[in-house]
């Protein structure tokens, strides 16, 4: 049997390794799955923003309801006096550009604030009221419910974007 020796130019094929378009080719491949991968994760960001964005407002909504729950549940039947003045003739107030608001307020007294021996300074029963201001609802409240001249109440901002 006649066997043939493998030339020289044949051994220089065979160890010269990738070509440029095999290069090519597999640089293309890696640069798509660079690109799908780049989108999936893009995405999944704008996804965990977005419900978090949504959960936070979702929580900021359950805070506000639950504030606003307590206090009508706690609604009392007094009248208030403001300014040193006789009671007023209502239990709740309501009106245009009550407590400055931007529309529509909501004024009235509650119950149900325990004050044992007195150690806070403020009463079981207070005034409390609400109000849109500059596209938030706010709560506002004060110590007791028959207030002197001037004071101002405690603002509390409940929900925002209203």
């Amino acid at each position: 049997m006649w066997r043939s020796k493998p030339n020289r130019a044949s051994k220089r094929r065979a160890a010269k390794g990738f070509t440029l378009i095999e290069v090519l080719v597999s640089i293309a491949i890696f640069a798509s799955l660079s690109v799908a991968a780049y989108q999936v994760v893009s995405q999944v960001q704008r996804s965990n923003e977005l419900s978090q964005e949504r959960t936070q407002r979702l929580n900021e909504l359950q805070r506000a309801m639950v504030m606003m729950d307590n206090d009508f549940r706690q609604m009392a039947l007094r009248q208030t006096r403001t300014n040193g003045e006789d009671p007023a003739g209502q239990l709740i107030f309501w009106s245009d550009y009550l407590l400055d608001s931007d529309a529509k307020g909501l004024m009235f007294a509650r119950v149900g604030w325990h004050n044992p021996q007195q150690q806070f300074p403020r009463g079981e029963v207070t005034k409390v009221g609400y109000r849109v201001k500059e596209e938030t609802l706010q709560r506002v409240w004060w110590r007791y419910p028959d207030t002197p001249v001037g004071q101002e109440g405690i603002v509390t901002p409940l929900l925002t974007q209203v």
